[in-house]
This record gives structure tokens, C-alpha cells and sequence, in this order.
């Protein structure tokens, strides 16, 4: 128990060390006072809080004192933000009268900036700075492609397969524009008040020995890992392999159905506290999903456990913990090698990866038969 406290203690750490802190500044950018002297928290328009919000269309139209974040299909923001902006969805739209002092995060299919804002950090399919858009300070994104007609008051670095300017565009972008391409583009003269950077890039096949070195770095890497699982799990947990085992042995269908179970259950449910909190449980459904990943990552060894401890009951040799450490990298080892090969190797480490999952819920949902069936063995 104590060491599960640990556990979730540094998820909860690591959470909030990685959780965003916004000092929002004004540099660049007029703050506006139009209508804020006027706006209550009792009428809906002033928000003194973070802002959360989560459903297949969001509307922020809002002023809000604190940070706002948005998931959805369509985003359109329309409001005043004191913080910063992080937005995650198909299409998200900063309509003209939006109006970040902070930074935008953003993450998405289409991605259409005419407000303002003070810097911008984006990954899109496509992006257009329309020409009512101001970016206080620089804009640093990734896109197929970008269509600039709006204000960057200093510098632009840009990933894109795509540049478009309007033609006798001038000084759009105030500093210096960084791009890194396939192609070089024409910029209009005029559109860049500093310096222009083309970097290209060359797209490189891998060759059939980049590919052998990448397999067995990733074969090595899942060898390595689950030695330490292992090894860790005999000095936390030494008669967790007798268990795992017994489960493999008698429960192994039903392994496979509670680790999917438990995928669909935790998934969900993560999300659904989100929802239903209105974001205020963010932190409780990261360290949720968080913990599922570090689960899944270690159900492939918890299988090679298993597997290795019910190969060495049929050799007599259930007491030796040199032979099951080396036998469960073997297991391992095997697992990951079948997993190269395409197609059936994902339905197959999908298949090991739930049961291992599976093992390691049905141990802790049904500790106490499973006692019993390994002390009757």
C-alpha cells in the first residue's frame, strides 16, 4: 500500500510540474477596456477562473481571467482572454474580435487566426493569418499549408510544405522570417521587414540497414526494459509471478476480457470526469490515463512472467530467480521479434498487451482466490 501511495504521489508531482503557469503580459498589444468595467460574474460575460471546455462545438465568448482551454471539433473563439489559450480540435477559429493577451496553443486540421494575440505556437494541416489578425510578437508553426495576410509584429519560423503571400503584401512580418521547406517560395519584396531564412529539406528513405538497426534498438529497448520490471518486481512483489502464472493457467480468456474491459472503462471514464467536472479534474483523469499507459507498457513483461513462470514449473526449477529473469527476457524477446512482422504482429502484442493488462487488474480486483488456487498448487 505504501509503495502505491508513492506511485500515485509522483504521477500527482509530475503533473504538476508539467501543468502550464501563465504570466500574461501586455507587451504589444493595447489591453482593452470596452465593456469589462460593465461585466459581473453574476451575468456570464466575466469569468474570474480558468476555463474549461469540452463538447464537439465550443464557443468561448467570454472574458476570461485566467487561462482557456478548449477540445472539440469546432472551436470558435470570440472573447477576451487574459491568459493564455490552448485549443485542441478540427477546425478552430480566433474570430476578429478575439482578443488573447496571452500565447495560443493550438492543435488542429484548419486553423484560421483574426484576432490577436501575443505569441502563437501551432500544428495544422492548414493555417491562415487573415488580415485583421495581429501576433504581438513571433509565431512559431507547423503546417502543409500556410497562408500569411495578417500582422507578425516580430519573427515567423515556419515548417510548411506550402507559403502564401498577397501579392504587394507589406511588411507583414516586421522581423525576420525562418522557413524550412522542400521547395523555395517567392516572397513578395516588401512582406518581410527583416531577414528571409530558407532552410530545405530533403525527405530521406530509410535504408533496409536503417530499418535493421531501428528494429533491434526497439527489440533491445523492450529486452532492457522489462529486465527492470522484473527485477523490481521480485524485490516489490515476489509472489506476484505465482500469480500470474496461476491467472495465465486457469483464467487466461478471462484475463483478456478484463484487460480490455478495464481499457474502455478507464478511458472513458477519464474523460467523462473531465466533462462532467468541467475541467476541474484535470489533474485526476491525466494521472488516470497516465497510470493506464505506464500499465500498458509493462503488460507485455507482466505476460513474459507468466509465461516464463509456467515454462519453469513444468522444468522443476520454480525456485530459481536467475533462470526466471532470464527466462521471461527470452518471452519477451520473442514477443517483441513476432511483433515486427506486419499485420499479424499487432493483433498479436494487441492480444499480449491486454492479457498482461488483464493479469495485473485481475490480481488486484481477486487477490484472495488467487492465494488460495497457488497455495493448492
Amino acid at each position: 500500500m505504501k509503495n502505491t501511495l508513492k506511485i500515485v504521489l509522483l504521477f500527482l508531482v509530475t503533473i504538476l510540474l508539467l501543468t502550464p503557469i501563465c504570466i500574461a503580459t501586455n507587451e504589444g498589444i493595447e489591453p482593452r477596456t470596452d465593456g469589462v468595467e460593465d461585466s459581473t460574474e453574476e451575468n456570464g460575460t466575466y469569468i474570474a477562473s480558468d476555463v474549461y471546455k469540452f463538447n464537439d462545438t465550443v464557443l468561448i465568448d467570454n472574458i476570461v481571467d485566467g487561462n482557456a482551454f478548449a477540445f472539440g471539433k469546432n472551436i470558435t473563439i470570440t472573447g477576451e482572454i487574459g491568459g493564455d489559450l490552448f485549443a485542441f480540435g478540427n477546425n478552430i477559429t480566433i474570430a476578429e474580435e478575439a482578443y488573447i493577451h496571452g500565447s495560443i496553443f493550438a492543435f488542429a486540421q484548419n486553423i484560421t487566426m483574426e484576432g490577436v494575440c501575443y505569441d502563437l505556437y501551432a500544428v495544422s494541416g492548414s493555417f491562415t493569418l487573415d488580415d485583421n489578425a495581429v501576433v504581438a510578437r513571433d509565431i512559431r508553426l507547423g503546417a502543409d499549408n500556410v497562408y500569411i495576410n495578417g500582422q507578425i509584429k516580430r519573427d515567423a519560423y515556419l515548417a510548411t510544405s506550402n507559403l502564401v503571400f498577397p501579392e504587394n503584401a507589406t511588411e507583414l512580418i516586421t522581423g525576420n522570417l525562418n522557413y524550412s521547406s522542400d521547395r523555395q517560395f517567392s516572397i513578395p519584396e516588401g512582406a518581410v521587414g527583416g531577414e528571409t531564412k530558407f532552410d530545405e529539406v530533403t525527405p530521406i528513405e530509410p535504408s533496409a540497414a536503417d530499418l535493421a538497426i531501428s528494429y533491434i534498438n526497439s527489440v533491445l529497448t523492450a529486452v532492457l526494459y522489462s529486465l527492470a520490471v522484473v527485477l523490481f518486481t521480485i524485490w516489490l512483489a515476489p509472489k506476484f509471478k505465482e500469480k500470474a502464472g496461476t491467472i495465465l493457467k486457469k483464467k487466461s480468456v478471462l484475463s483478456f476480457g478484463v484487460g480490455l474491459l478495464a481499457s474502455i472503462i478507464l478511458i472513458i471514464g477519464a474523460f467523462a470526469l473531465l466533462i462532467i467536472t468541467g475541467g476541474l479534474a484535470i489533474g485526476v483523469s491525466l494521472a488516470v490515463i497516465v497510470t493506464y499507459i505506464l500499465a500498458l507498457t509493462i503488460s507485455k513483461t507482466v505476460f513474459g512472467m507468466a509465461c516464463s513462470k509456467l515454462i519453469l514449473d513444468k522444468l522443476n526449477k520454480q525456485n530459481s530467480n536467475i533462470l526466471f529473469v532470464i527466462s521471461t527476457a527470452l518471452v519477451v524477446l520473442v514477443v517483441s521479434l513476432i511483433g515486427i512482422i506486419p499485420y499479424v504482429g499487432g493483433i498479436v502484442t494487441f492480444i499480449i498487451t491486454m492479457l498482461g493488462f488483464g493479469i495485473t487488474v485481475f490480481n488486484l480486483i481477486n487477490r484472495k482466490p488467487l492465494e488460495e488456487n497457488v497455495s493448492k498448487e
